[in-house]
């Protein structure tokens, strides 16, 4: 899910971009390298992929483990889910502030 994301986004900047280029006023073309653009370009996609991708696992990541525990804690014990839900705020507070 996360790279289907992530390529569609990187989809979206690239669209953007070309339609951005193709607007330009032909005086822009002499004075702009097309070898230079598209290498600068390129790069930046690979940093915006690079950002996108790692944040959103993390995200799911997380997610995943808290609502697994969740749910683990409901199927064995309703003590055991006390306790989780009473250590949520634990969790959620010092992740916000940081």
């Amino acid at each position: 899910i996360v790279q289907y994301l992530c390529s569609s986004q990187i989809l979206k900047y690239k669209l953007a971009f070309l339609k951005a280029v193709l607007r330009q006023e032909v005086a822009w073309y002499d004075t702009s390298s097309p070898e230079e653009l598209s290498t600068k370009f390129s790069e930046s996609i690979v940093k915006v992929q690079k950002g996108i991708a790692a944040p959103a696992f993390v995200l799911f990541e997380g997610l995943g483990y808290g609502l697994g525990s969740l749910v683990m804690a409901f199927v064995y014990d309703a003590r055991v889910s006390g306790v989780t839900l009473a250590t949520i705020p634990l969790l959620v507070i010092p992740a916000t502030i940081s």
